[in-house]
């Protein structure tokens, strides 16, 4: 699918690929596994990709692992990047996890992180990347950027609260900003609209501050000062989502570009 979304975007397709969530494996019938499971079957599962992305009927791929195996396999759509398009690792605090971005990933997509919370989780990676001779330098480093440019007071009262159910949902950065730790259940959260309700309650105990050191609630101003915080934490590359879609979009899409220039 990649290879083939690589041709019709001349060159454009990045695949983004993680160790699962609960969310999105539970309600399945999928097995959930064990965390060091799911992250050792993910670094297979980079290894076939991008074996197979390489692979035609001329140069066939084997592969004999714990989890996939490859028997003179190849794909008839050849990516149109080379070797291959970037393949970047969702990884958020775990050290198995960062460790395969140091040896396996083009990126890093990052989820929620203060400027120091990066830092620590980059160590780790540049660590990783020199243990097998990679240069951590040419991994990418992306964030994923919650914003919201309120209007009024009941729009920054909503975004607030969206913002900390979101930090309520990720118990290492609220660890490391001095949040108690009131949250392991809500961290491999299957959705239904109780649980959403529930983390809408516990969300609205979180302090504004946690919200103001991980994301933007506010405005310009407020803005740049993060991706500024951001950008010398050594962050490339920034996700940006609307806290509070869609009424805010038009305005982060005229804004960023212009924002982006500063940078260049």
């Amino acid at each position: 699918m990649v290879a083939c979304l690589d041709g019709i975007s001349k060159g454009r397709a990045i695949l983004g690929i993680g160790a699962g969530e609960a969310m999105n494996i539970v309600p399945f019938g999928l097995p959930w596994e064990s965390p060091n499971v799911r992250i050792k079957r993910m670094e297979e599962a980079i290894q076939v990709i991008s074996l197979l992305w390489e692979s035609s009927i001329e140069q066939q791929k084997d592969f004999n692992g714990t989890y996939y195996t490859l028997r003179q396999a190849h794909l008839d759509q050849p990516p149109t990047q080379r070797p291959h398009p970037p393949i970047y690792i969702g990884a958020m605090a775990s050290r198995g996890a960062l460790e395969a971005v140091g040896k396996y990933g083009d990126g890093w997509y990052a989820w929620l992180n203060t400027p120091e919370t990066f830092r620590r989780r980059w160590r780790i990676i540049s660590e990783s990347a020199k243990s097998v001779g990679r240069t951590p330098n040419k991994i990418k480093s992306s964030t994923h950027l919650m914003v919201a440019f309120p209007r009024n007071s009941e729009e920054k009262k909503k975004a607030m609260l969206g913002a900390k159910a979101g930090l309520l949902m990720e118990r290492s950065i609220l660890r490391s900003l001095g949040g108690k730790s009131l949250i392991d259940q809500y961290q491999h959260l299957k959705i239904s609209r109780e649980n959403i309700n529930n983390v809408l309650k516990v969300a609205s105990s979180i302090p504004d501050e946690y919200v103001r050191k991980t994301m933007v609630v506010g405005g310009v101003d407020e803005l740049k000062e993060m991706v500024e915080e951001f950008t010398k934490a050594g962050i490339q590359q920034f996700s940006v989502c609307d806290i509070t879609p869609p009424k805010n979009v038009g305005k982060i899409l005229k804004l960023f570009p212009k924002l982006i220039k500063e940078y260049r």
